[in-house]
């Protein structure tokens, strides 16, 4: 295995392969051949830092989601606490109940034990399952600072409510006291009511302003993503223009190479010398020719190609009658 790792003819990718490189070879052409050819590594900088960005906007979006299902547990905790407070009014209209059937002593002992909560009358009201609503939703809430005020809220209401059912039940009597605890408890049952309708609208706020952020997040990472695409398309246009002009350019080279360039043009200054040279070349071995036939009885000299006329002297004895 340690061999394979560093063995030079193993087959790997390049190592902007995650990039997009389609190179595959062996290990000893990647830095040799391909790395100063590959067009990705003129832009790593740029594509290493896009891949910072992308991972650092999916980290954020999992720390959202972490605080997201963090505070479900206190959505949920509210929930139950305006469940209790639900079962509360209720047992007070059961309690207002009774006040009206005449059982006022009864009730002043019941109320006391159950508004008072360190007494032991307050384990016969066990608290129910609570009556969840649906329509709330299940990402939104944070319950700290309004459990703590919604606590010490219903702590004052049940030394209130404690100290009118003492009073009235130090006055003795069973219809003596039943319009003050009728009001009393038509006071608890508003307070309850409105930290009911506090909540709910304070949930209601939490959740439009998680949808918004995550809207907006959202858009974010779509926007960024567009304009680090139109980026790259734009660098790939700029190494595909360079590498045509870098074909053309060797395509010329080799062309030159394999296909020499033919003579000058006769106009040129490089033309007019050849054609000079030429013609004395020709004018000397004309008259070796002659020269040799005269000596040789009219023979040529050589007779291995075929006799070529001569209209020198036809010409010369033209111009001459001229």
């Amino acid at each position: 295995m340690d061999h394979i790792k560093e063995c030079p003819r193993q087959i790997i990718p390049c190592s902007l392969s995650e990039f997009g490189c389609p190179w595959k070879g062996p290990r000893f052409d990647l830095d040799a051949i391909h790395i100063p050819q590959c067009p990705y590594e003129a832009i790593r900088g740029f594509l290493e830092l896009s891949k910072s960005r992308m991972e650092a906007l999916e980290q954020e979006n999992q720390q959202l989601r972490g605080l997201f299902h963090d505070m479900k547990p206190q959505v949920q905790q509210l929930r139950d606490q305006v469940g209790q407070l639900s079962e509360s009014v209720q047992l007070f209209s059961h309690q207002e109940q009774q006040i009206g059937g005449g059982g006022g002593g009864g009730f002043g002992q019941s109320m006391l034990g159950y508004m008072d909560m360190g007494s032991p009358n307050y384990q016969y009201y066990p608290q129910q399952q609570l009556y969840r609503n649906d329509s709330y939703d299940e990402g939104a809430g944070e319950g700290g600072d309004h459990e703590v005020d919604m606590r010490a809220a219903l702590a004052m209401e049940r030394r209130n409510n404690s100290i009118g059912a003492e009073s009235m039940i130090s006055n003795g009597g069973a219809g003596g006291g039943g319009p003050g605890v009728r009001g009393s408890v038509a006071d608890t049952q508003e307070l309850l009511i409105s930290e009911n309708e506090r909540i709910r609208s304070e949930l209601e706020t939490l959740t439009a302003g998680l949808a918004s952020l995550e809207l907006k997040q959202n858009m974010a990472i779509m926007t960024e993503s567009m304009r680090l695409q139109e980026e790259v398309q734009s660098l790939r246009a700029v190494c595909h223009g360079l590498r045509m002009q870098m074909h053309y350019l060797l395509l010329e080279q080799q062309n030159n190479r394999h296909h020499p360039p033919g003579p000058p043009p006769p106009g040129s200054p490089a033309g007019g010398n050849a054609n000079m040279q030429q013609a004395m070349k020709g004018g000397s071995n004309s008259a070796g020719g002659g020269g040799g036939g005269g000596s040789g009885g009219g023979r040529p000299l050589s007779t291995s190609g075929p006799l070529r006329p001569r209209f020198s002297d036809g010409l010369g004895r033209q111009e001459t009658k001229l």
